[in-house]
């Protein structure tokens, strides 16, 4: 189990990064944790340069490296579950997986749309 620290959160992959992963991240077992951290932030940005949520662009200092499906609802630290989310929209996922914020959003836009 690896253990990475990052912009006030503490990522613990379960499994090590995959090979191919820690090739395009330029990094191997011997890199210091925090600049994993901003290898994975990198790779995540030079992706889509989007937050995850509202998907408006933003600067990379602007983002926060965050998990589709929280720790808590057995998500885990692996590429396929983090993603990018500017700060407002951190705010209102909260500890939700990405699927039950959508969702959530979904109801409360219906429900405003249903009040005028």
């Amino acid at each position: 189990m690896k253990n990475y620290i990052g912009e006030k959160q503490i990522f613990t992959l379960i499994k090590p990064l995959h090979p191919n992963i820690m090739e395009t991240l330029d990094v191997d077992e011997t890199t210091p944790k925090g600049k994993v951290i901003a290898f994975i932030k990198d790779y995540l940005y030079n992706r889509t340069k989007k937050c995850g949520l509202c998907k408006c662009k933003f600067k990379r200092r602007e983002l926060i490296i965050d998990r589709r499906k929280p720790k808590g609802k057995g998500g885990d630290d692996q590429m396929d579950n983090l993603q990018l989310l500017c700060q407002q929209c951190k705010k209102i996922k909260g500890e939700k997986s990405m699927l039950q914020t959508r969702k959530d959003m979904r109801l409360k836009k219906k429900r405003d749309f249903d009040s005028l």
